[in-house]
């Protein structure tokens, strides 16, 4: 439907900045308009990946929701930043659903099906097995951005390594890429919080704030157990800090929930400086660093 009204907008309509011209003209209109009395689903995709004024505006549109026909639905998708759900949960017409909410078996059922129609073409000619998709699913950690990658690694087409061995090296780490599949978005997500003109300033309240994280483990901390550790005469709320870390880590928008990387690679991204350079994270400057954090996986 809009896809039609798009054809026949005009080129100002189209190039407009206008987000509220262009939601008047090109959604309202003609959602009243239509004859279609099932439900509709508008898909508002990365809201977080907008500009703070566009999302503003956004946000503000959304909030007149009895502008809107009943028949229509609306979903939007964000990374979990706390600027986002703060705005969006005090809407009456919204409903809030986060990934952390659904269940592991749902997750990794998903992403076993997704990678499975990724590498089906691969299943006879290579020797790879659904016994590599469960494994490969495993080592997600239901990050579908990790199964994506690990996907595209493994289909690669060189002259060195076939897919099987491939495959071998996302599993066991051998290769710097099956190493490090998410390290370029760890990294392009730190620079988007923390520019590199802004990053004198940003790197010790980073690194005061994720050291305890990281040390803690197998402990996991909260915002609030975080908040009672911060040292004294610091002039950082942890809270902020670790909204803005909302893709990287869950646990930001609940000061009591546990605080966990979305994929265990995150911790050893920051722990290795070859991998995260200005943001590495060196525990043994930290005052309470004792021999080293573990890995292994956090427990509840």
């Amino acid at each position: 439907m809009i896809r039609r009204v798009l054809r026949y907008a005009t080129n100002e309509l189209k190039q407009t900045r206008d987000i509220t011209q262009q939601w008047r003209e090109l959604v309202i209109k003609p959602m009243r308009m239509s004859a279609i009395s099932g439900p509709i689903t508008i898909i508002i995709d990365a809201l977080d990946e907008t500009l703070p004024e566009c999302r503003k505006e956004i946000i503000l549109l959304l909030s007149r929701g009895t502008d809107l026909p009943n028949n229509i639905r609306i979903i939007i998708t964000s990374r979990p930043l706390k600027r986002i759900f703060d705005s969006l949960r005090t809407l009456s017409l919204i409903r809030h659903v986060s990934l952390g909410d659904i269940s592991e078996a749902s997750s990794q059922r998903d992403i076993k099906l997704y990678i499975s129609n990724q590498l089906a073409n691969l299943l006879d000619d290579s020797r790879l097995s659904d016994e590599d998709f469960e494994k490969l699913t495993k080592k997600s950690e239901g990050v579908f951005e990790w199964a994506c990658l690990a996907c595209e690694y493994i289909q690669g087409k060189t002259i060195g390594l076939g897919p099987v061995k491939r495959c071998q090296a996302v599993l066991a780490g051998t290769t710097s890429t099956g190493k490090c599949l998410l390290d370029k978005m760890y990294a392009d997500t730190l620079t988007q919080i923390m520019p590199e003109i802004e990053r004198d300033e940003a790197i010790p309240v980073f690194r005061s704030v994720m050291a305890p994280i990281i040390l803690a483990l197998p402990t996991l901390l909260s915002v609030s157990a975080l908040t009672i550790m911060q040292p004294v005469g610091s002039n950082y709320k942890v809270s902020n800090a670790i909204g803005l870390l909302g893709s990287l880590v869950t646990g930001g928008v609940d000061p009591e929930r546990p605080i966990q990387p979305v994929h265990s690679s995150f911790y050893e991204f920051l722990l290795d400086e070859s991998r995260s350079k200005a943001f590495f994270i060196d525990v043994s400057e930290s005052p309470s660093s004792g021999s080293g954090p573990s890995l292994s996986g956090p427990s509840a």
